[in-house]
């Protein structure tokens, strides 16, 4: 069973399955809560988690450092169009007598004054898609930009220029939460998916390469396949090989494990249906959403399932477009060939909120075995969210709840303060890991700079007969991945309103 990755930002999207009981029952399980710290004194955020076949798991994440540049140390004759980072090496690298690492915040209040915004987080800067660059001057608290030197005009420049430098990471943990090793790679893209194979653990970045390591941590193979260098998401297959929603090959595609192009999926019918990102995948099927125009030229949205290789494809869904509804969405999907639907969402502009939710579990007949309306799971459990078949999340309350499979709370806990929550995966005791990031420290780690990856593992409560360590409702957890951008977690068809509303990227 895989997961998929949950892009974009929205207000509350409700997503549900069964009618759960407790829901507010059970005591808190945090087994513990760990800081990866800061990497050479860069901030750290943890993107993407998988579990491993020894118990244990891997991530992906970011480290991002915020470089104060003093122009007065460098050569008046100097080139400044390099603060671009047009010159083959970085400003910064090129005169490091110049440079110095210094708190996000700066380079926080540089983007502020320039921007004229009233806040931006670090995840802010660096959840851009190459985070390597410039981000404005200071001088006597304004900002501007520094000026090419004319022969004749001297133009006075800021004191300070702001960059913000990213490399990316990939880090092993046990099952206990103990490091076993962690390489960084010179990528400035965000981590889209990590795997495993027999042979090496994966990641996968946005800017289309993919890295591969091998059991103790070693980088191997480093190659681009994708020319355009864009992977928003992707997925790895049990072999290695992976599929990922790619625009220079014009829809989903398939790569084998040495990255190379294999196929794209072609839907079933004449339509020329464009195919969104990767929604769930199950072991031997993709969920994805398409739109089309008919021959009497309305749009329509459908929804698809793929065979993992891409050979086959079966329509779900199939309805127009009307007003303001939005797209449907498949939640998850498990090993079972359930799935998760959720359609028929409408976008209030007057309330910012998604009204007339349908969400409903169906089996791989495609018959519909449960419904719920988004307004009768705010009403009946204080808008907390299904975001997996046995996993529920209130945003409002900051809680996770894990669920047995008689949809009995039977582990929950509530996040600190400041912690975010990107992804999550279950280990193959049952128990859940999530990572993320947080920028306040508390009794089980201190934070370094402005924030620091973090990963929690929830334990189901221990019940007299089960075995040590060993929690009685193995799981079937890994289809969805929270994801977090600014401080709103983003569930469910939350992408699919950022594309409707803001268009792609």
């Amino acid at each position: 069973m895989k997961k998929r990755a949950i892009l974009g930002v929205s207000a509350l999207l409700a997503a549900a399955v069964l009618p759960v009981a407790n829901v507010f029952a059970a005591d808190s399980s945090l087994d513990y809560a760990n800081s990866i710290g800061s990497l050479e004194g860069s901030d750290t955020i943890n993107y993407v988690v998988e579990a491993t076949s020894d118990g244990g798991y891997i991530v992906g994440g970011q480290a991002a450092k915020c470089i104060r540049f003093d122009w007065s140390k460098v050569p008046k004759a100097t080139d400044l169009g390099k603060m671009m980072n047009g010159g083959d090496v970085p400003i910064w690298e090129e005169y490091p007598e110049a440079a110095e690492i210094v708190g996000m915040s700066e380079c926080q209040d540089s983007v502020v004054k320039g921007s004229g915004s009233k806040s931006l987080d670090a995840e802010a800067l660096i959840g851009r898609r190459s985070c390597d660059n410039y981000y404005g001057g200071q001088r006597e608290g304004t900002s501007s930009g520094a000026k090419l030197e004319d022969e004749e005009t001297e133009i006075e420049e800021p004191d300070y220029e702001y960059y913000v430098s990213c490399i990316d990471y990939a880090a092993k943990f046990k099952k206990d939460g103990e490091k076993e090793w962690q390489t960084t790679i010179k990528d400035t893209t965000r981590p889209v998916a990590v795997g495993e194979t027999t042979r090496d653990y994966r990641m996968i970045t946005e800017a289309g390469y993919l890295y591969t390591f091998d059991k103790d941590g070693e980088e191997g193979l480093s190659t681009n396949f994708d020319p355009w260098n864009e992977s928003y998401s992707a997925e790895f297959l049990d072999d290695g090989s992976f599929v990922t929603r790619s625009y220079y090959y014009n829809g989903i595609a398939l790569f084998n494990k040495n990255a190379q192009y294999v196929r794209t999926a072609e839907v079933d019918g004449d339509e020329d249906v464009n195919l969104y990102e990767i929604e769930a995948i199950s072991s031997d099927a993709l969920y994805v959403v398409g739109e089309y125009r008919d021959e009497q030229n309305v749009y329509h949205t459908a929804t698809f399932r793929l065979s993992s290789d891409l050979t086959e494809s079966e329509r779900i869904t199939d309805y127009t477009n009307s007003d303001n509804e939005m797209t449907p969405w498949v939640i998850a999907a498990n090993d079972d060939g359930n799935y998760i639907l959720e359609e028929h969402c409408v976008w209030n502009s007057e309330s910012h909120m998604m009204t007339g939710c349908e969400i409903s579990i169906r089996d791989k007949n495609d018959e519909v075995v449960k419904e719920i309306s988004s307004e009768e799971l705010a009403e009946k459990y204080d808008g907390a969210q299904f975001i997996d078949f046995n996993l529920m999340f209130n945003r409002g309350t900051n809680t996770v709840y894990l669920l047995d499979d008689n949809y009995d709370v039977i582990a929950e806990h509530k996040l600190s303060e400041g912690e975010e929550p990107h992804d999550f995966a279950t280990l193959n005791d049952g128990s859940i890991v999530l990572v993320g990031a947080s920028d306040t420290s508390n009794d089980n780690y201190e934070v370094e700079g402005s924030q620091n990856g973090i990963q929690l593992r929830i334990v189901k409560a221990k019940t007299e007969g089960d075995p040590t360590d060993q929690p009685s409702n193995p799981g079937t957890l890994d289809n969805v991945h929270i994801f977090a951008i600014g401080g709103v977690v983003v569930l469910a068809g939350s992408a699919l309103l950022t594309k409707k509303m803001l268009g792609r990227r």
